[in-house]
Parts: C-alpha cells; sequence; structure tokens
C-alpha cells in the first residue's frame, strides 16, 4: 500500500476530477465512500460547489490537498476497512475538522482511494498544514499491511530500501561490464546496455537508469564514469589495432600483399589495403580507430596556441 499527499490550488477542479469520468470516460467509475461537509447524497455537481465554497474561501495558494491510496494489483479492502484506514487517515493528519471527501475509483487495474481535504477551518478560523506528512502516512501503510494481511512494501526509511537500491546497482555494473566486453566503440556500448535493459543519459558525465533508479557512473557502487568507459573502449580499440598490425607481415608473407620493384609508395599503398581489409573483417573501421586514438589530443600547433595564451593571461594577472 502507498500513501502519498500533494496539494492542490483547485477545489473546484479537484473535485471534478475525483468525481468526473476521467480518460476511461466511465461515469461510474467514482463511488463515494465518505465525507464531513455536505449530504453525500447530492448531485456531483452539488458536492464540487459546497467543497469549492469551504475549501476554496482562504486565500491560501493551495487551499486544498489531494491525498491518494493505492494498492497493489489483486488486493482490495472491504468496505469496512476503507472506512476504517480514512478514519486513521484522518485523525493521523488531525483533519477532523476540515472538510474532506473520500472516493475510490474502480477503472484501473488496482484498487486506488482519493482523499480531496480543505486545508481551511471554517469554523476555528484555522490552516491545516502537512509536515512530516509522508514519513507519517507511510508508518500507517506498514502498519495497516502487517493488520490486514496486505503485500508489505520496503519501508523507504529503512535499511531494505537501501539494500534493494544496491542491488539494483549491482546488477546495473555486471551489464555495463558485459557491455564493454562486448562493445568496441561508444554507440556499440549504448546499444549493448539497451538490449539489457539500462538506458544511458551522457550530461555531466554520463548516467545509467534500470527503470526504477537513476545512477551516476561515479557513483561507487558502479565505478565506471564516462571518462573510464571512453578510456577503457579507446584500449579496446588500441589493442586490436595492435593484434591487426602483428598479423600483418604473415598475411603479406602468404602473398597477400607483393610490392611491385620495391615502390614506397605503392608498398604503403598496398599495407593499407590489406590492413584496411583486416579491420573491415573483424568489424571495424580504420578511420574510426584513428579518430579514437586521437581523441583528446592537442595537435603541435594547438599545443604552442595553448602556452601562448597560458603565458598572457597568467601576465595579466600580475
Amino acid at each position: 500500500m502507498v500513501i502519498k499527499i500533494l496539494r492542490s490550488s483547485s477545489p473546484s477542479n479537484l473535485i471534478s476530477y475525483l468525481l468526473g469520468p476521467g480518460s476511461s470516460g466511465d461515469d461510474s467509475r467514482a463511488k463515494i465512500v465518505t465525507g464531513n461537509y455536505l449530504d453525500l447524497e447530492g448531485t456531483k455537481d452539488e458536492l464540487a460547489t459546497g467543497f469549492a465554497a469551504y475549501a476554496g474561501g482562504s486565500k491560501l495558494k493551495h487551499p486544498c490537498f489531494h491525498c491518494i491510496v493505492s494498492l497493489p494489483p489483486g488486493e482490495a479492502l472491504t468496505e469496512s476497512q476503507a472506512h476504517e484506514l480514512i478514519q486513521d487517515i484522518e485523525n493521523t493528519l488531525k483533519m477532523e475538522h476540515y472538510p474532506y471527501l473520500a472516493v475510490q475509483h474502480v477503472e484501473k487495474s488496482h484498487n486506488h482511494y482519493h482523499l480531496a481535504i480543505g486545508r481551511h477551518s471554517p469554523l476555528h478560523n484555522k490552516v491545516l498544514h502537512d509536515p512530516f506528512s509522508y514519513r507519517i502516512l507511510t508508518k500507517l501503510a506498514r502498519e495497516k499491511e502487517r493488520q490486514w494481511g496486505l503485500k508489505q512494501l520496503p519501508d523507504p526509511f529503512k535499511k531494505e530500501a537501501f539494500v534493494r537500491s544496491d542491488q539494483r546497482k549491482a546488477s546495473i555494473r555486471a551489464k555495463v561490464i558485459e557491455s564493454l566486453t562486448k562493445a568496441d566503440n561508444y554507440d556499440d556500448f549504448v546499444r549493448e546496455l539497451k538490449l539489457h535493459g539500462i538506458d544511458v543519459f551522457k550530461q555531466r558525465g554520463i548516467n545509467y537508469s534500470d527503470g526504477a533508479i537513476r545512477v551516476k557512473g561515479s557513483d561507487p557502487c558502479i565505478n565506471f564514469s564516462l571518462g573510464k568507459v571512453q578510456a577503457i573502449l579507446k584500449s579496446k580499440q588500441e589493442i586490436s589495432l595492435q593484434t591487426v598490425s602483428s598479423a600483418l607481415p604473415t598475411v603479406i608473407g602468404n602473398s597477400v600483399y607483393e610490392p611491385e620493384g620495391g615502390k614506397g609508395e605503392s608498398e604503403a599503398t598496398n599495407c593499407l589495403g590489406v590492413l584496411e581489409g583486416l579491420l573491415s573483417g573483424a568489424g571495424q573501421d580504420i578511420n574510426q580507430i584513428a579518430t579514437a586514438a586521437s581523441s583528446g589530443r592537442r595537435s603541435d600547433e594547438e599545443d604552442e596556441e595553448y602556452w601562448k595564451k597560458k603565458k598572457r593571461k597568467q601576465k595579466r594577472l600580475y
């Protein structure tokens, strides 16, 4: 069971959503459970107008709360349990003097309840606040799960939530290592991770997401930052190039390369052709390898210009 609370700026729009047909277009999806500000037998328009009059009479920016109770698929509360849960939420938030309406939605695969709660009490002229509401309502949800034998969710404030997160990180790390083993370049790396259900986000470094959590590559549990990934892929490409170069004399000795007249230019052309052929056979492109090998390095001209600019900047500072 998950209980969360949100702030709403429009009481009438909130009630219209709770009592309306929604995206499914089913007018019977909303079932009123309980409330405390009007005759609940009235029409939906009367309920919406009444709640807006009670909750919208103040000058608060967010005059009402929207509390949502979600149950796992296949589980449901009886009518008495629903009333008991809403009563417990009322006591937990201390909202007995504030107008509220509880509605059950039945159009989805899982049962869920909505509570519209006015934050201003016309009788006592007080405002309802929600300090630590998420923590308090989470504790209430765990208690009700144990009481009614519902599926137990891990408490986000206890150790098991962190254990679950670390398990996901360990799974992501294993998939990153496997993808690095198979990939020859960054695009292949991203493609391999996608096949494993991991999305890669390249912004101020690299992030990995399995749909449930999103973690930085520099996280100690992952330890595969963008720089480290690029360095590994670059090393793999250089090793592959060295392997091909060492195999080149053998290939040339097997009459694949036959220089004519010892001309240096033709020899270089033939060697390059043999090398490109071997690389294409290994599924690599020589231009990609050359680009990867030179990425991040300045040319001699760029290096000289860089140091000139740095010296000029130091002179201006002093």
